[in-house]
């Protein structure tokens, strides 16, 4: 056979080959036509996630088994993944419902692999028999490689309720002193610098010490519409609003992000409406008693949210204890958590009883309130004194006692942000109705700063709303003092004569922001050698580890000690020479009451009621508690004054307590209170009561300006028992 031949009949193989390949392809293509279905869509990008370091490009595929997903930036492959069933994307719920077969897939790539500026993510899927689909595209906005931080949270396009939190990173070696973020356009809430722990960035950012505590946190409440049932209520319609986030650093505002998100009101409908108020309704009968005279000894009843050693914890404690001293008291605490201090408040002959958390739903509440009013009948109280916003449920209490009520609020929080805070999302519009009612029921509603009595002031008549100064036990610290030379303690504690002490104490949280005051201190570690700055109140918690991570690797942090929760608090109050309270939430810290009594300088932060006892320059320093250079300054400042300046700023510290601030007052104020209202509680002139309360502290006789000599020199009166063993 000649060569031609041969040729022609290879040529015929190939054809008959191609002719079979067409036609396994053209069957395949028909399968997966009638499979999928014409016109029907195949799969689908669904969006991008940006993390600190990374970015997930994500979406679904049909009949994923087997295929693969391409995916492109600005049509240059960039990797290949598989769809399964076990990824779970964004928004492919309800492709699920609309494709039961439809996959996930993602793929993850570092910034640093991309492209800076504007690129187009694209994706295919390529399937077992070779047909390519294509899935649609995304843009996305990469970040420079040395980026000042993130906005993690809330994504792009995320659903938000009127109290949400707004969470990112810093480059912490980018001299960042403040995060800001703007809400649409007017409203201007500042973050917390080193209050979140980011596991993720130490395990990229090996080469920053700090990158264990680079997270930064805001929460965000949105205003409430006009005419708002409660004006103080989330705005009740679905709107878009837009996050803006800034960097400052060095005087200079960086931009961070823009983005956009969606409010939507939450349901809080009252599941069971109709039950709660048959509950209500079918209420245990409650003996409604006669209140006494004033010649009867007051029955209190108090409802109170923990007895561990916090601070409104210590302010009760150290209330019912000096209004004890006044007289005959019978006290019963009514306490939702128990703790360290209940033993101390028997040994006082209190009654305690556990009573458990105030539940947030109708139902269950109305059925805890009516088992709790019948329990508390039995004491037979005169009058009930709620500790804490929290403890709204005592205000309640008593108006299902008929009884007069003191609910004392020391939260600094705008109310929907406490309700966020204390119960979550869980809240329904019964209880939380009953929170709200609770200010204009209340006989008298106290407050231990004016600035936390504005927050609230909308909700109540304000004439009620008034604000009691407490104080510390300056006699106990006195003798603490007296029995304790300084320098021994300082030299027991391992600090020098010339060592200056910047002295933090409280629990190691976001809120007391220790990891800010670190940071802010390490600056100025090298220009003052003899400074040092002891954290006392450390306890295991993830934020204390990443501050002890963080430690264990910055330059200077030998000027740092970090020092456990302690009953010998008043060694560290005796041996600081500045009190540092870098918190950006609190009405009136007691401990820098405290540390006060002690001669102290307070370096503090400027909030709520703090300014109302500190004068910057003059009896401590004020700060901006989320400005790092703020802190810094503040810090420099103290450092920088001779010895004579610093013994001149102590003098007046402690002269702004004593007398001033001596519990004693406030309790002489609370025991006035309790009998003016067990009394005849529609009567009470807080007006009058507080001036003479004043006149008192003042040493002169209520409505003069003259000393009030005639007792001076009068022993003080012998503390009384708390009558609380049994029943009168």
């Amino acid at each position: 056979m000649g060569t031609r031949s041969m040729r022609l009949l290879d040529d015929r193989a190939a054809q008959r080959a191609l002719t079979a390949r067409l036609r396994s392809n053209a069957s395949r293509a028909l399968s997966a036509l009638r499979a999928g279905g014409a016109g029907r869509v195949r799969g689908k990008v669904l969006g991008l996630q940006q993390g600190p370091v990374e970015l997930r490009v994500h979406g679904w595929v049909r009949q994923g088994q087997g295929a693969s997903v391409v995916v492109d930036v600005d049509g240059v492959p960039l990797g290949v993944t598989r769809p399964s069933p076990d990824v779970v994307v964004p928004g492919r719920d309800e492709e699920l419902r609309l494709h039961p077969d439809a996959w996930g897939w993602e793929l993850r790539c570092r910034h640093d692999e991309l492209p800076e500026g504007e690129i187009t993510l694209g994706a295919r899927v390529v399937r077992p028999d070779g047909l390519v689909d294509d899935l649609g595209s995304v843009t996305a906005q990469t970040r420079a490689e040395r980026q000042l931080g993130t906005l993690d949270a809330p994504q792009r396009g995320a659903t938000v309720p009127a109290v949400f939190d707004v969470l990112g990173w810093i480059r912490t070696d980018a001299a960042i002193d403040a995060i800001e973020i703007d809400v649409d356009g007017g409203q201007v809430v500042n973050a917390r610098l080193y209050s979140a722990p980011r596991p993720d960035i130490a395990g990229l950012r090996e080469d920053d010490p700090w990158s264990p505590l680079a997270g930064w946190h805001a929460t965000v409440v949105l205003p409430p519409d006009d005419g708002d049932r409660w004006h103080a209520d989330s705005p009740t319609s679905a709107r878009t609003v837009t996050l803006t986030t800034w960097a400052v650093a060095r005087g200079r505002r960086h931009l961070l992000d823009t983005r956009d998100v969606e409010y939507v009101p939450i349901d809080r409908a009252t599941k069971d409406e109709a039950r709660a108020l048959a509950v209500r309704g079918s209420a245990l009968p409650v003996e409604r008693v006669a209140r006494r005279g004033h010649a009867g000894v007051p029955r209190v009843l108090v409802a109170n949210h923990h007895l561990g050693l916090g601070g409104g914890q210590l302010y009760l404690f150290e209330l019912l204890r000096q209004m004890a001293a006044l007289g005959p008291i019978d006290v019963t605490v009514l306490t939702e958590v128990d703790g360290a201090l209940r033993g101390r408040l028997e040994d006082m002959g209190i009654r305690v009883r556990t009573v458990g958390a105030a539940p947030p739903t109708a139902v269950r509440y109305e059925e805890w309130a009516d088992t709790l009013t019948a329990y508390a009948a039995q004491f037979r109280p005169d009058v009930v004194l709620a500790n804490t916003a929290g403890c709204f449920w005592g205000v309640d209490l008593a108006h299902r006692l008929g009884l007069p009520s003191i609910w004392s609020v020391h939260e600094s929080f705008d109310p929907e942000l406490f309700l966020r805070h204390y119960y979550g999302e869980t809240v329904d519009e019964w209880t939380r109705g009953v929170f709200y009612a609770s200010f204009a029921r209340a006989s008298a509603v106290v407050f231990e700063a004016d600035a936390t009595r504005d927050i609230f002031r909308h909700l109540a008549d304000p004439r009620r709303m008034i604000r009691i100064d407490y104080g510390v036990d300056l006699a106990e610290i006195d003798a603490f003092v007296a029995e304790h030379p300084r320098a021994q303690v300082r030299a027991r504690l391992g600090l020098k004569p010339d060592d200056i002490a910047f002295v933090c104490i409280g629990t190691y949280e976001p809120r007391k922001a220790q990891g800010l005051l670190t940071s802010a201190f390490l600056e100025i570690a090298d220009q003052f050698p003899q400074a040092r700055l002891v954290l006392v109140g450390d306890s295991p918690n993830p934020y204390s580890a990443a501050l002890h991570q963080v430690l264990a690797e910055v330059p200077g942090s030998s000027q740092v000690r970090t020092v456990g929760v302690t009953g010998a608090v008043y060694d560290w109050y005796h041996a600081a020479d500045a009190f540092v309270l870098a918190s950006d939430v609190e009405s009136l810290s007691r401990a820098m009451l405290e540390a006060m009594a002690f001669g102290a300088v307070p370096v503090v932060s400027d909030v709520f009621g703090t300014s109302s006892v500190v004068q910057d320059g003059r009896n401590g320093m004020l700060f901006d508690p989320t400005s790092v250079a703020s802190v810094r300054q503040a810090l420099t400042r103290y450092a920088s004054a001779d010895a004579a300046e610093r013994a001149a700023m102590a003098e007046q510290a402690r002269a702004t307590v004593d007398p001033a601030r001596d519990s004693k007052h406030y309790g002489l104020e609370y025991r006035m209170l309790v009998d003016e209202l067990v009394a005849d509680p529609e009567t009470v002139d807080f007006a009058r009561l507080q001036e003479e309360v004043r006149a008192l502290r003042e040493g002169r006789r209520p409505g003069t300006g003259d000393d009030d000599s005639s007792t001076a020199g009068e022993p003080e009166p012998e503390p009384a028992d708390v009558a609380g063993g049994q029943d009168r």
